[in-house]
């Protein structure tokens, strides 16, 4: 006896199938991981108390953070900035960030750009930046 299922039905099935062995690896993959990730957290200590009773993982989080090693402190990121423009005028803000790099994050002075901008103490024009009424000269 011949069997004959049409094209549609057939795609169909076959997507089917198709799923259900990725469902099924899926599951299997993340079980594999999970069995993994025990074993690491035994081997490092991190699934039992310490002796003091503070929770392992507590424990490896509680580490202090590091400044880096050049870094600036707090607050003075935004006197830097518009010092560098101030000194440096007609920079990109590409140009500002590497002259300062040592000190502030290339993303901190792109929001301290920003920030002096929109309280008027810097001007940007055809790109570059400028102090608030400094001479503007063609780039």
């Amino acid at each position: 006896m011949k069997m004959k299922h049409s094209p549609e039905t057939l795609a169909k099935i076959a997507g089917d199938l198709e799923r259900q062995a990725y469902k099924k690896g899926w599951h299997d993959a993340v079980a594999a991981m999970n069995a993994q990730v025990a074993k690491m957290a035994d081997a490092a200590g991190l699934s039992k108390g310490q002796k003091d009773g503070t929770p392992a993982v507590q424990k490896a989080t509680n580490k202090k953070h590091h400044r880096r090693k050049h870094s600036v402190r707090r607050g003075n990121a935004r006197k830097i900035v518009a010092d560098a423009i101030r000194n440096n005028p007609g920079k990109t803000g590409t140009e500002i960030a590497l002259m300062v790099a040592d000190k502030v994050n290339k993303n901190t002075v792109r929001t301290q750009l920003r920030k002096l901008k929109i309280d008027g103490d810097i001007v940007q024009h055809d790109m570059r930046w400028f102090s608030k009424g400094a001479q503007i000269q063609a780039a």
